[in-house]
């Protein structure tokens, strides 16, 4: 289990994901920090049946449909073009 854990890429996408919300509120952030700064900065405001519980989102506590992450990422799209 080590080796699987030893170049993780959700362990990146989780320190990034606050890191980028430490960056946005200028202070040291947590998840929701980070889900906040996401709501904030793409404007997409998460629905009572929507949750985001890790930024890598392979926790079995994270409750986005496929529609939810295609809007999210119509948004993102729509932010940066």
């Amino acid at each position: 289990a080590h080796c699987i854990l030893f170049n993780s890429d959700n362990f990146v996408s989780e320190i990034l994901f606050r890191v980028a919300a430490s960056s946005y509120y200028q202070k040291t952030a947590g998840l929701d920090d980070a889900i906040n700064m996401f709501s904030d900065f793409y404007g997409y405001q998460f629905k009572n049946d929507e949750k985001i519980a890790d930024a890598c989102g392979v926790s079995r506590q994270n409750f986005l449909s496929v529609k939810t992450i295609s809007n999210i990422l119509d948004e993102i799209f729509k932010k940066t073009n």
